[in-house]
Formats: C-alpha cells, sequence, structure tokens
C-alpha cells in the first residue's frame, strides 16, 4: 500500500519474483484483502498514525533548505560536500 494518495496496492510472491516485477494485486485480491485487514488491525494496535501529505508543500521550493540557527534560506547546492558524480573529480 501506499500513502501517497494513489491508493495503489502491491503483492508479490518474493519467493518467486526476487525483483518484485509480477504485481498479484489484481490476481489475488482475497490476499490481499485479507492483508490489508491485518495491517488495518496491526496499525490500530500499536496506535500508527498515517502520514498526510502536507498542505504547505511547494514543490518550486523543494530544493531549498532552510538554516535552523538563523532562519534564513540555504541553497542547497552550497552545502554539497562532494561532487555528484566522478567526472566532476
Amino acid at each position: 500500500e501506499y500513502l501517497d494518495g494513489s491508493g495503489d496496492i502491491e503483492l508479490y510472491h518474493i519467493a518467486q519474483d526476487l525483483s518484485e516485477s509480477k504485481n498479484l494485486a489484481n490476481e489475488k485480491k482475497g490476499k490481499v484483502g485479507d492483508l490489508k485487514q491485518k495491517l488495518i488491525a496491526w496499525r490500530n494496535d500499536v496506535l500508527a498514525r498515517i502520514p498526510v501529505p502536507n498542505p504547505s508543500y511547494d514543490p518550486e521550493r523543494a530544493p531549498e533548505w532552510w538554516s535552523r540557527r538563523t532562519g534564513k534560506l540555504i541553497d542547497s547546492s552550497a552545502r554539497k560536500r562532494f561532487p555528484t558524480t566522478e567526472k566532476d573529480l
């Protein structure tokens, strides 16, 4: 189950499909339902809270970082300590 709001469900037989290339969710709807109920019960038992999207998230500002010390934006490229690729060495 993805918590991105898409509602996508995936089910794989890991012993036979280690690369997770064949999603069995549509073929095994009963198994998906059983596992989903177990997941819901477990979340209730441990009082797990489901993450919700941040309403203030702005994808245009995602690369920016905030300085906790100064409360000002820091250019993320200024924080990179290592080259991103070997060719930049």
